[in-house]
């Protein structure tokens, strides 16, 4: 009885084996920001792991000539992005940056020229469908960054690094 409770309960292997918890942790996810017009940076980071189990790379100093093509995005890089931690696993890809940007619009704009489906587009937000995938791009602030992000020594080994920046990251979940 108590292995049945684990596996219905524990969130990373319920979604495995239960592809319907999967797609409703989306779901949810996905009506929980259009409903506040904006991303609760904690649960991205707990959808982004739940949905699919993968791992993590991180490089406080940044990670040079990451592929683009692990979003299945046009070339999004320019010099005000700083890429330090990508997600990937079988189902999500996420690229995680530190930014002086005040507005995701230089990378939204090369997004809207791939043909994708808008769910949802603010100067902070936008949510896009093109095939089976979603795509997920936020900017959110420094402050959400230092809650939910602990890969960062904010106080001192990366507090010149993370001073005055916010938190870009995009994401793409297969359906």
């Amino acid at each position: 009885m108590l292995i049945l409770l684990f596996i219905f309960l524990q969130p990373r292997l319920s979604t495995l084996l239960f592809p319907f918890k999967r797609d409703q942790l989306l779901i949810n996810f996905i009506t929980t920001t259009k409903d506040a017009k904006a991303v609760n940076t904690k649960e991205f980071w707990k959808v982004r792991e739940f949905y699919s189990p993968g791992h993590f790379v991180y490089d406080n100093k940044g990670i040079k000539n990451f592929p683009t093509s692990l979003l299945f995005l046009p070339d999004i890089t320019n010099d005000s992005l700083f890429p330090f931690l990508i997600y990937t696993s079988p189902l999500t890809q996420s690229v995680d940056f530190l930014t002086t940007q005040k507005t995701i619009a230089p990378i939204v704009s090369k997004l809207s020229s791939e043909n994708m489906n808008v769910i949802m587009q603010t100067d902070t937000l936008f949510l896009g469908q093109k095939d089976d995938a979603i795509f997920l791009v936020f900017l959110a602030s420094q402050k959400d960054l230092i809650q939910t992000n602990g890969f960062l020594d904010y106080q001192t080994k990366d507090k010149e690094l993370t001073k005055d920046k916010q938190w870009v990251s995009i994401s793409r979940f297969d359906l």
